[in-house]
């Protein structure tokens, strides 16, 4: 995987981030099947080399992906420059462009999760386990590379 801007797919949604300012200024991250602009868009870059983890920052609100390294914690956008302290690492899982997102040193892996709101497919983000299940998987298409 090279540097660049991707949308981030986990089946026919895409990975979306929303403005959150309670109690902190910080994003939602969920995914739903629209397409929300800049807002599903995501800047992906590695630090030092991929073997070193890579930054995951939305285009729409310039946060970085993060969260605690804790099974069942949300993935949630985090407004920050240091790039060295908020790194993912990516593992093929041998389908096109499609991988699983560890927090670095852990088994935890990024697991879309259904979100109850009615009458909308909606899914929310949280780290669990690696069980290598199809709910742990994600596409990244690229848009532009560096």
């Amino acid at each position: 995987m090279a540097s660049g801007t991707y949308k981030i797919v986990y089946k026919s949604g895409h990975i979306n981030a929303a403005r959150v300012f309670h109690p902190t200024q910080t994003s939602r991250i969920f995914i739903d099947g629209s397409d929300k602009g800049d807002l599903s868009k995501w800047r992906v870059s590695t630090v030092r080399g991929p073997e070193l983890g890579w930054c995951i920052r939305n285009i729409g609100t310039e946060d970085l992906l993060f969260t605690d390294a804790n099974p069942g914690a949300r993935l949630i956008g985090k407004e920050g420059n240091d790039q060295d302290e908020i790194t993912w690492k990516l593992e093929a899982v041998g389908k096109a462009d499609t991988y699983r997102i560890f927090y670095p040193d852990t088994d935890l892996v990024w697991t879309a999760v259904p979100s109850p709101l009615p009458g909308r497919d909606v899914h929310e983000v949280f780290l669990q386990a690696n069980i290598g299940a199809p709910e742990q998987e994600f596409k990244f298409v690229i848009l532009s590379s560096d």
